[in-house]
């Protein structure tokens, strides 16, 4: 006798078993989702300086406006890719965890909230600084749109001030990593400048103390009879003329390298600092409840019907009893 699968669930009698295993798992799921803190994601974004790129570099822009993705020498400069690498970086991630902050927490759902002055590191309560790092790591996002080139943190804790403290303090670690990257730039090639400035000072002090040394014996060796003598306050003049016009030079390239200094600190453009969540985040948990009944319904079900359906899959599979 052939049994088709249109049959096996009008069984009006069994139905009660897949009814109350759904709700049972159902309940006990919500039971356990509800006592579960609620999580809380702040949301901030960044913005690289937009930089002169050049015919190349427009043309690029442009197509990456349009849709189309154009890489280019110009395009591999850009500062949305190293704020990226910044903002996960361990350099980044482990002052995060020295940093202390001031947030309210609740331990668990039905709990009261509790005023929290720690740490970091602290707060994750990890047996060390590698797993702390880890779960750093889960609760930061950072991506980036290729379109607007903006960056945005999304920080998602169980405190709403805490995920938007910490967004705050990783665009201000970012800012803080980028300034001291442009004044150590700028600093050494003004350094440098300086130090170049100094050498050429010090040979034109001594051009200078060896032409009046000359002189001091050779008052009148312009109009000397001697030749020799003539050439010679010629060439410490000479000399004197170069030292004064390289010592010109170098003071010219050691303000210019000063104001470089200045200008070349890339200047972070944020659009948000960091929203307080009012609103929670997570976790979903109408949806793990329906999930739950639906597999405790399903799992009932299939309890329900299990001979019937052993005796289908034996037909079909050509097994006989």
């Amino acid at each position: 006798m052939k049994i088709g699968f249109s049959s096996l669930f009008k069984l009006p009698d069994k139905l009660l078993i897949p009814v109350f295993a759904g709700l049972a798992a159902g309940s006990l799921a919500g039971v356990a989702v509800i006592a579960l803190p609620n999580t809380y994601a702040s949301l901030g974004r960044v913005l690289p300086p937009t930089k002169n790129l050049g015919p190349l570099g427009n043309l690029a822009s442009l197509a990456n406006n349009l849709g189309v993705e154009m890489l280019s020498a110009a395009g591999a400069d850009s500062g949305e890719a190293t704020y990226v690498e910044i903002l996960e970086s361990h350099w980044l991630r482990e002052r995060l965890l020295a940093q202390t902050f001031h947030f309210k927490v609740q331990r668990w759902r039905l709990g009261p909230a509790e005023t929290r002055d720690c740490s970091l590191f602290q707060f994750l309560d990890e047996p060390n600084e590698d797993r702390a790092l880890g779960r750093l790591d889960r609760a930061i996002q950072v991506a980036q749109d290729l379109k607007t080139r903006s960056v945005s943190i999304r920080v998602e804790t169980t405190s709403p001030e805490l995920s938007q403290a910490i967004v705050k303090s990783c665009i201000g670690l970012l800012d803080t990593f980028l300034q001291e990257r442009g004044q150590t730039s700028g600093g050494n090639k003004a350094e440098f400048t300086r130090q170049r400035l100094e050498e050429s000072r010090l040979n034109e002090q001594e051009a200078e103390t060896a032409l009046l040394r000359f002189t001091e014996t050779n008052k009148l060796y312009l109009t000397s009879l001697d030749p020799s003598v003539r050439l010679q306050g010629m060439r410490l003049e000479n000399n004197l003329r170069i030292k004064n016009q390289l010592t010109g030079m170098h003071i010219l390239a050691h303000e210019q390298a000063l104001l470089e200094e200045k200008n070349n600190v890339p200047v972070l453009n944020i659009l948000d600092n960091g929203n307080y969540p009012y609103e929670k985040s997570g976790p979903p948990r109408l949806a793990w409840t329906v999930l739950a009944a639906l597999f405790g319904g399903g799992l009932g079900l299939a309890y329900a019907c299990r001979a019937r359906l052993r005796i289908a899959f034996g037909i079909q599979t050509g097994f006989r009893r």
